[in-house]
């Protein structure tokens, strides 16, 4: 019984290799899927997305950046300031120096418009009156109540982004705060911009190669969008599920705005190409496992099944059978050793005839 067992096992050695690196093939996976893969998702996609987003808040920072330079340009002009002043200081609106000074004003602000983009502007006085504006409607209206226009307005000391103009306001686009000063630096009044958000919005579209379902945001610090690639969000509960488990999130502060770019990715589409890496680690599974069952069988039929003939032909031959056919299935080494025996038993049969056992037997020794 131990014979046939230390049998089978030596007909088996070679299986060994294979056995032990398919199961340590199979421990390494399981032990990667389940308790690194989530920390290597988690950082394959927080690099992509941070160097995507880095990239992408260097466009809307120039470009608020010009903005408010131009706008700047216009508020501190020399001349604007002294039409300010006057329209200001006039205790007649419809005299003809105000509006002269108010025919300046716009027709100078005009000219600056393919540098602002701006949809309209609007002069209001220090205590938030409107006294000059491309839209008429506003004019006399009373804006110190608005919370864009007070908390802005504020201690205003340069161009400021204040935010956008949405569905409740005259215009949809972003707004800019431009203090105008007098000549000893009092404030003397602000100048209210709605500049076009198109280009703006256009820099939130993703790159080609970007993930299908990646879109960038500008949201508020509570997580509320305020402007997507189609432009302003109308919708006040729009806001980003960062604890959703949908999708991937990051934010990065943009330098000229009090709001932040998001970047949101599904979270299927990011795995996508790690969990395509499983199908191939289980084909690799499979393909050691049928290597192994193709070397068993080719072993079986190229080299047991040629030594068992062999081992019964021997005992044929120990019984008195001289009559032995092994049959063609031997090839290399076992081909040589068939040819052997059979040049054995031919040496054999030929000396049973002439001799006796024990020549026979001497015989076969020098052979």
């Amino acid at each position: 019984m131990v014979a046939n067992f230390l049998k089978s096992i030596n007909t088996r050695l070679f299986i060994i290799p294979f056995a032990v690196l398919l199961v340590s093939f199979l421990c390494i996976g399981i032990a990667a899927y389940y308790f690194n893969y989530p920390y290597f998702a988690k950082d394959f996609y927080r690099l992509k997305l941070i160097n995507a987003i880095k990239e992408k808040k260097a466009a809307p920072n120039i470009l608020l950046g010009q903005y408010i330079k131009a706008l700047s340009f216009i508020s501190e002009n020399a001349n604007i300031r002294n039409d300010v002043k006057t329209i200001i200081d006039s205790t007649n609106p419809t005299s003809k120096k105000s509006a002269d000074a108010k025919e300046r004003l716009s027709k100078f602000i005009n000219e600056m418009r393919t540098m602002t983009d701006h949809k309209m502007f609007a002069l209001v006085s220090r205590d938030g009156i409107v006294v000059h504006s491309s839209r008429e409607a506003v004019i006399g209206e009373d804006w110190s109540e608005r919370d864009i226009f007070r908390k802005a307005a504020q201690g205003l000391r340069q161009t400021t982004f204040s935010g956008f103009a949405d569905d409740k306001d005259f215009e949809i686009g972003m707004i800019f705060l431009s203090p105008v000063v007098d000549f000893s630096g009092e404030l003397n009044a602000v100048l209210y911009f709605v500049v076009d958000e198109d280009k703006l919005s256009g820099l939130l579209k993703a790159e080609d190669g970007f993930y299908k379902t990646g879109n960038f945001y500008i949201v508020d610090k509570s997580g509320r969008i305020v402007l997507t690639k189609d432009g302003i969000s109308l919708r006040k509960n729009k806001s980003l599920d960062i604890n959703g488990e949908g999708f991937y999130y990051h934010f990065e502060e943009i330098e000229n705005m009090p709001f932040r770019l998001a970047v949101v990715v599904d979270k299927e589409e990011i795995e996508k190409p790690l969990n395509a890496l499983i199908p191939v680690y289980l084909f690799f599974i499979v393909f050691l496992m049928s290597v192994m069952i193709i070397q068993r069988f080719s072993a079986k039929r190229l080299i047991m099944t040629p030594l068992r003939k062999l081992t019964n032909a021997l005992e044929s031959v120990a019984k008195g059978n001289m009559k032995v056919d092994l049959g063609s299935s031997f090839s290399g080494e076992l081909l040589d050793l068939r040819n052997a025996f059979d040049k054995a038993m031919k040496k054999i049969s030929q000396l049973s005839g002439s001799m006796n056992v024990d020549e026979i037997v001497s015989e076969i020794e020098d052979y």
